[in-house]
């Protein structure tokens, strides 16, 4: 019998004896996808039934594997239980080098009801070590939607980060975050000359967004129409057009 035919059979029983909470233990940190989902799934189903698997979840939240730490997290999420242990997985997950586990744990952090703590945390990754977790936490700053006070500076800050995938986050935050939308557009404004090409694009199409029709922005547009980047061009116009102060369409 596979690991896969295991678990559904304990799931199907709604009961697990204590040889097979080891096996589902083990098998938040099975080194594939399918195997861990199921594992998580099969917990979830265990406790939906009644039985009690929250000591279970502590020993894999504590675990020394980050693999079985955030097999374990994924299971809480679906029991509907996220101790702060768990919440700080899920935090430690935005780094993963797997690109599946960093959105899943966002999604889930953004499902959880709003808590200053994780707001607070969220906040000291921006400013992490590695470029992942602060492209991440940016992110997820931007879905969750709470405002607090100075956040907004400090995604500003973000906009001038060494790494260019995370200035594209700290843009996609500030159109959803600021409040003062004409200081905004003039910090966006300047990442129309980012040495990125991505950035400068998506500066472009942020400033429509913002629908902030500060002169130094709109003049910013206007310039980049000639920049030599049809995408770029492309992008300033339509961001022109819904600010009402539209030009010409460049080909």
């Amino acid at each position: 019998m596979t690991l896969l035919e295991r678990l559904d059979a304990i799931a199907g029983r709604g009961r697990a004896d204590a040889s097979e909470l080891a096996l589902l233990l083990d098998a938040l940190g099975a080194p594939t996808k399918a195997e861990q989902r199921r594992a998580a799934e099969t917990l979830a189903a265990l406790a939906h039934a009644g039985q009690d698997v929250r000591a279970l979840l502590e020993r894999g939240l504590g675990d020394d594997s980050a693999r079985r730490r955030w097999g374990a997290a994924y299971a809480c999420s679906l029991v509907g239980a996220t101790p702060p242990r768990c919440v700080a997985v899920l935090l430690e997950a935005l780094g993963s080098d797997d690109g599946d586990v960093r959105w899943a744990a966002a999604t889930i952090i953004r499902s959880l009801p709003p808590d200053p703590t994780i707001m607070a945390d969220l906040r000291t990754l921006v400013r992490a070590p590695g470029p992942v977790q602060r492209k991440m936490a940016l992110y997820c700053l931007r879905d969750l939607a709470v405002r607090a006070e100075g956040l907004e500076a400090e995604v500003m800050v973000s906009l001038e980060d060494d790494d260019a995938a995370v200035r594209l986050a700290a843009l996609s935050a500030v159109v959803a975050l600021a409040e003062d939308r004409a200081a905004a557009a003039r910090a966006v404004a300047a990442r129309l000359d980012d040495r990125d090409a991505g950035v400068r694009r998506a500066a472009a199409a942020a400033l429509g967004r913002l629908g902030a029709t500060d002169a130094h922005a709109v003049q910013a547009l206007r310039r980049v129409l000639d920049a030599g980047d049809p995408a770029l061009a492309r992008a300033a116009s339509r961001s022109l057009e819904m600010l009402g102060k539209s030009e010409p369409a460049r080909r």
